[in-house]
């Protein structure tokens, strides 16, 4: 089994608790507070609503969580260019292997 600090290291890590959490807290919006007062004096708000900027959020996650990321390197070996397979051959054995029938109108 892989070690999760080795893992962490080539992919990225995310938490909801860690990463989102506190950047709701950060961009919360309250939008009008009430307050009643207990026998004590004290008063107690509440709110009535609150929204979020959302994308000050999005940009907060794209630059804290992918800026940990480890960039992947994808190695293409070789591409078939449309039409290349049938033309050069190489789809014959697939016929060879699999019987081909014409799909029913109904699918079409």
């Amino acid at each position: 089994q892989s070690s999760p600090e080795v893992m962490r290291q080539q992919l990225f890590s995310y938490s909801p608790t860690r990463d989102l959490l506190p950047l709701l807290a950060a961009h919360r919006i309250e939008h009008g507070a009430v307050g009643d007062a207990d026998a004590g004096g004290e008063v107690h708000r509440e709110l009535e609503s609150a929204s979020f900027d959302l994308q000050a959020i999005e940009r907060a996650l794209a630059h804290s969580v992918l800026s940990r990321a480890t960039q992947l390197i994808v190695h293409v070996h070789h591409f078939e260019f449309q039409g290349e397979l049938l033309r050069t051959g190489k789809m014959s054995a697939l016929k060879d292997r699999v019987p081909q029938r014409p799909l029913p109108p109904a699918i079409l």
